[in-house]
């Protein structure tokens, strides 16, 4: 009886012990994975914002791109506070959203894409002012050889009939 006493309760402390262990090593591997997801987000991000950046400083207009990633920025800001807090599913959760939001919307692409956009543009307009400057300087030389002409010729006459 006694034997069966103490059979049954190593039984019940391995029972008892037994999901705690499964848990333990599932808390692990969730805040593992809550922080890899977290850690992918903010690479992504960094990387998106330096693309925006590189855009913006070319002369694009960012303003949607800036945008999206303030709601990506936001969503692993809650990431990082679940996290803190303890709550990996969340975490992990907002951290998801945060990458598919930088990765779905194509910013480093649409920063690249406006960033060419910019230089070109910026390009043409640099071209149109150096030629229209010429032009304009041909025009003034133009117009004052053409006046200086017809002085000439005026005052030309005016002393010939003067002598």
């Amino acid at each position: 009886m006694k034997q069966r006493f103490l059979l049954s309760l190593l039984l019940l402390f391995i029972l008892l012990s037994f999901p705690s262990t499964i848990s333990g090593a599932f808390a692990e591997a969730t805040t593992t994975n809550a922080k890899s997801a977290i850690d992918s987000a903010q690479s992504e991000l960094v990387i998106c914002y330096e693309a925006v950046a590189s855009a913006d400083a070319a002369g694009a207009n960012t303003t949607s791109l800036i945008l999206v990633l303030n709601q990506a920025s936001w969503n692993l800001s809650q990431a990082n506070l679940a996290f803190k807090m303890g709550d990996n599913s969340s975490a992990q959760s907002y951290a998801e959203q945060s990458l598919n939001i930088s990765v779905q919307n194509g910013v480093v692409a649409q920063a690249n894409t406006l960033r060419d956009y910019a230089v070109q543009e910026r390009y043409w307009n640099s071209l149109i002012t150096v030629v229209c400057s010429l032009v304009g300087a041909a025009d003034v030389v133009f117009w004052g050889l053409v006046t200086w002409t017809i002085l000439r010729r005026r005052y030309a006459k005016g002393r010939d009939i003067a002598e």
